[in-house]
Protein backbone atom coordinates (compact mmCIF):
# COMPACT_ATOMS: atom_id res chain seq x y z
CA UNK A 1 0.00 0.00 0.00
CA UNK A 2 1.58 3.39 -0.98
CA UNK A 3 -0.13 6.54 0.60
CA UNK A 4 0.42 10.32 -0.47
CA UNK A 5 -0.25 13.53 0.31
CA UNK A 6 0.32 16.73 -1.02
CA UNK A 7 -0.88 20.22 -0.35
CA UNK A 8 -0.81 23.63 -2.22
CA UNK A 9 -2.15 26.80 -3.58
CA UNK A 10 -4.09 27.61 -6.43
CA UNK A 11 -3.23 30.47 -7.84
CA UNK A 12 -4.92 30.26 -11.05
CA UNK A 13 -8.92 30.51 -8.59
CA UNK A 14 -10.90 33.43 -8.18
CA UNK A 15 -9.71 32.51 -4.32
CA UNK A 16 -6.25 32.59 -4.51
CA UNK A 17 -5.67 32.00 -0.88
CA UNK A 18 -7.19 28.47 -0.49
CA UNK A 19 -5.27 25.66 -0.10
CA UNK A 20 -6.38 21.85 -1.43
CA UNK A 21 -4.94 18.65 -0.45
CA UNK A 22 -5.06 15.74 -2.52
CA UNK A 23 -4.48 11.83 -1.07
CA UNK A 24 -3.36 9.38 -3.11
CA UNK A 25 -3.31 5.76 -2.34
CA UNK A 26 -2.74 2.90 -4.20
CA UNK A 27 -3.73 -1.09 -3.20
CA UNK A 28 -4.35 -4.12 -4.60
CA UNK A 29 -3.81 -2.90 -8.45
CA UNK A 30 -6.06 0.23 -7.62
CA UNK A 31 -5.60 3.86 -7.21
CA UNK A 32 -7.63 6.29 -5.23
CA UNK A 33 -7.55 10.04 -5.29
CA UNK A 34 -9.32 12.33 -2.90
CA UNK A 35 -8.72 15.96 -3.29
CA UNK A 36 -10.46 18.63 -1.64
CA UNK A 37 -9.97 22.52 -0.26
CA UNK A 38 -8.38 22.29 3.40
CA UNK A 39 -11.34 23.63 4.94
CA UNK A 40 -13.63 20.47 3.61
CA UNK A 41 -11.34 18.13 5.39
CA UNK A 42 -14.74 17.04 7.58
CA UNK A 43 -16.18 16.38 4.59
CA UNK A 44 -13.55 14.07 3.24
CA UNK A 45 -13.12 12.33 5.83
CA UNK A 46 -16.81 11.03 5.22
CA UNK A 47 -16.60 10.05 1.99
CA UNK A 48 -13.50 8.01 2.66
CA UNK A 49 -15.48 6.50 5.52
CA UNK A 50 -18.47 5.99 3.07
CA UNK A 51 -16.33 4.13 0.90
CA UNK A 52 -14.96 2.21 2.95
CA UNK A 53 -18.47 0.97 4.25
CA UNK A 54 -19.64 0.49 0.82
CA UNK A 55 -16.84 -1.91 0.47
CA UNK A 56 -14.52 0.54 -2.55
CA UNK A 57 -11.98 1.01 -0.39
CA UNK A 58 -10.02 -1.29 1.62
CA UNK A 59 -10.67 -0.58 5.69
CA UNK A 60 -6.63 -0.10 6.40
CA UNK A 61 -6.41 2.38 3.34
CA UNK A 62 -9.05 4.32 4.76
CA UNK A 63 -7.71 4.59 8.10
CA UNK A 64 -4.33 5.69 6.58
CA UNK A 65 -6.18 8.06 4.42
CA UNK A 66 -8.25 9.46 7.80
CA UNK A 67 -5.04 9.99 9.18
CA UNK A 68 -3.39 12.45 6.98
CA UNK A 69 -6.41 14.48 6.50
Amino acid sequence: MDIQKRRWRDPTTEERGVRYTRLIVKYNGETHIYQFPDDEAPDAMEIIRLHVLEGQLHPYAGMGLMGMT
